[in-house]
């Protein structure tokens, strides 16, 4: 439960740091730097997406007995 709880995020994340920029990108006229804010969102978002991504190959390992 815990492996597709994690590929879950990882795919929220991925999806999410694209709207992220979108949205920057079309917020630009109306907010300042709101470009910047969303490359910067869409940053974090893909760093959060690797980290669920590691914990869950750290948890597959571990289930399996392999060596790290």
């Amino acid at each position: 439960m815990t492996i597709s709880k994690n590929r879950n995020y990882t795919i929220f994340f991925l999806m999410l740091a694209p709207a992220f920029i979108a949205g920057g990108m079309a917020l630009s006229d109306i907010v300042p730097f709101s470009s910047v804010i969303g490359w910067l969102l869409a940053l974090a978002s893909q760093v959060t997406a690797i980290v669920f991504a590691v914990r869950r190959n750290r948890i597959h390992r571990t289930n399996q007995n392999l060596p790290c």
